[in-house]
C-alpha cells in the first residue's frame, strides 16, 4: 500500500488529541475518507510503529482501530504539527513515494530551520 500522508497526519492528529487509555478503541472519522481507507492506514501506522492498534474484523467495516500512540508516534506527530512545515515537505515530497522515516527527517530539517537550531 502506498499510504496517503495527508490521512495519515489526520489519523495522528484524531488519535493524538483524543488520547485517552481507558476509553478504548474507536475509528476516526475523517471526512472525505472511507472507513475501509482509513482501516488500511490506521494498518500500516501500527505496522510502522506509530500507534497501537487492534483488528476487530469483522466488526463495522473498520478492522483496524488506533487506540494511542507509541514514543515514536509522538515524536512524528510533533514535527507534523505544524502546519507550514508539513505543506513545504509536501511539496518537497511532490509525487515521490518514499518512506515515514524520510518525511520525519525532512519536517525535523524544515523544524530545524524555522528554529535556527
Amino acid at each position: 500500500m502506498k499510504p496517503d500522508f495527508d490521512l495519515v497526519r489526520a489519523i495522528l492528529l484524531a488519535v493524538g488529541d483524543g488520547e485517552n487509555p481507558g476509553r478504548g478503541f474507536t475509528c476516526p472519522d475523517v471526512p472525505g475518507r472511507s472507513r475501509e481507507e482509513v482501516s488500511r492506514h490506521v494498518e500500516f501506522l501500527h505496522e510502522e510503529g506509530l500507534i497501537d492498534a487492534v483488528n476487530l474484523s469483522p466488526s463495522d467495516n473498520c478492522r483496524w482501530v488506533p487506540g494511542r500512540l507509541t514514543p515514536r508516534g509522538r515524536e512524528f506527530l510533533e514535527s507534523a504539527k505544524n502546519e507550514d512545515s508539513w505543506r513545504r515537505a509536501e511539496k518537497r515530497l511532490g509525487r515521490k513515494s518514499l518512506s515515514l522515516s524520510t518525511l520525519k527527517q525532512i519536517l525535523f530539517d524544515f523544524i530545524t530551520e524555522v528554529f535556527g537550531l
